[in-house]
């Protein structure tokens, strides 16, 4: 299920100590929503989509948070394309 999916992903060795307390129990409220929801007697379809978008959101802003930004010295080649500049301008072949 979803729910343990996150759960997994939330808790791995790798990332022990990086992820700010407040965030993790952000994640396991979130986790606890989910089984919650789903385990709740009379649930509607909606009520479960409503969840699921609700939960999705605020997993993608965590997310968003702690994706990797490009380092300062990493040259990005959409830029070089913005400013008219060609991928092979330069190169001889």
């Amino acid at each position: 299920m979803i729910a343990e999916q996150k759960e997994n992903e939330a808790n791995p060795e790798s990332t022990k100590g990086k992820i700010p307390d407040e965030d993790k129990e952000k994640v396991n409220k979130l986790i606890a929503d989910a089984k919650s929801t789903t385990g709740k007697e009379g649930v509607t379809k909606e009520e479960i989509d409503t969840e699921i978008e609700r939960i999705q959101k605020e997993f993608a802003e965590l997310y968003n948070k702690y994706q990797a930004a490009p380092q300062a010295g990493t040259p990005n080649p959409d830029s070089e394309l913005e400013k008219g500049g060609s991928p092979d301008q330069g190169k001889e072949g």
